[in-house]
């Protein structure tokens, strides 16, 4: 997967820009919008010459042209989120539900990404890499109020 964002006249990122291959469906997934808010796609179909990699680039081109540009790992902010069970030890299967669905989240929106996940007693830990974590932390509880899976555990947000 290739994230790119692009700055504004004040240097904050405010657009996303990502594209990611699916190759058991001949694919790739062209993926853009407004950091905190759900984007517009484009598929594209994966040729068999040509190479991966220059399909990529061809399909980026016109984003890098725009001024969208990979980060570095440090102008991601860490949040973390726990999601606690009242009732059961989680599972890992169940840990990494949730954090495949907080990805989903975070991922849709230009946010971010949950970097690993961790069951501690009856808490999920989630550690995920986000650049903009008060929208990512109010995105997140919004969701984890409606989502089936989510509002079944307690949800909190670390330091």
């Amino acid at each position: 997967m290739f994230r790119l964002y692009k700055r504004d006249e004040e240097n904050e990122l405010r657009a996303y820009y990502e594209v990611w291959a699916e190759p058991a469906r001949r694919r790739i997934i062209e993926h853009w919008g407004v950091v905190g808010e759900a984007g517009e796609t484009e598929t594209h179909r994966i040729w068999f010459f040509g190479g991966l990699e220059k399909q990529f680039e061809k399909i980026m081109a016109p984003a890098r042209a725009q001024g969208f540009e990979e980060i570095a790992l440090g102008d991601y902010e860490t949040l973390i989120v726990m999601f606690t069970d009242q009732d059961d030890v989680p599972t890992p299967q169940e840990s990494a539900s949730v954090a495949d669905r907080i990805n989903e989240i975070l991922g849709w929106t230009g946010l971010g990404f949950c970097d690993g996940d961790e069951v501690s007693g009856k808490d999920i830990d989630l550690t995920c890499r986000v650049v903009a974590s008060d929208m990512a932390r109010e995105l997140i509880a919004e969701e984890a109020k409606t989502d089936a899976l989510l509002s079944v555990y307690s949800l909190r947000f670390g330091e």
